[in-house]
């Protein structure tokens, strides 16, 4: 393992909120401190809601990174909220904004729900499963939407968009695969620090 010099505030090099670096971490090794953002937020008066916030700050950077791998213009994470799926982090144009309620009883998000599978949809013109209008609209032309879930309960979904044919292939899959596990174990996290 090469030497890590210890960084100063001064130096050059920064990290990402919700990435620290820590002692024998590999390089390509990411932590996502959701516990210590939490207890920051409780430190300056957030009380309660400071688990969401932080969940919401990492999922947030999660996003950002489906993007930077897989060459998407957008991405997006959607969580349960009182039986609404209701999108909680989302980055690029094409993506649709915080707060925004999808329907999970039709397209894309709808089928990864029900199925409890990954949707892939190479070509936004031609597949049924999706609006080709509305597609057309935002400039979509490839969706992969994953569900996210914890046991046999899916809690949520993840999904990248591009607006090239065929955009995405298995390593963006198995890429958006292993940022769907740190969602999930960042929800457990949050949960467990709330209670709920």
């Amino acid at each position: 393992m090469a030497h890590r010099p210890i960084l100063r505030p001064d130096d050059s090099e920064s990290f990402p909120l919700g990435r620290t670096p820590r002692a024998g971490q590999a390089e390509d090794e990411t932590v996502y401190p959701l516990n210590e953002l939490a207890n920051t937020f409780v430190a300056h008066g957030a009380g309660i809601i400071s688990a969401d916030l932080a969940l919401d700050l990492v999922l947030n950077d999660i996003v950002k990174q489906a993007c930077l791998a897989t060459g998407a213009s957008g991405a997006a994470v959607a969580l349960l909220r009182d039986g609404e799926m209701v999108c909680r982090a989302s980055s690029g144009a094409a993506a649709p904004d915080l707060g925004v309620r999808l329907d999970t009883r039709a397209g894309l998000a709808g089928a990864a729900v029900q199925s409890g599978e990954m949707q892939l949809c190479p070509n936004t013109a031609s597949d049924p499963r999706v609006d080709p209008e509305t597609c057309r609209r935002c400039g979509i032309l490839s969706i992969v939407v994953l569900p996210l879930r914890e046991e046999r309960e899916v809690f949520g979904i993840f999904e990248i968009l591009s607006p090239h044919l065929n955009a995405f292939g298995e390593l963006d899959v198995i890429t958006i695969k292993a940022l769907a596990q740190q969602i999930v174990q960042n929800r457990r996290q949050a949960h467990e620090t709330t209670g709920k």
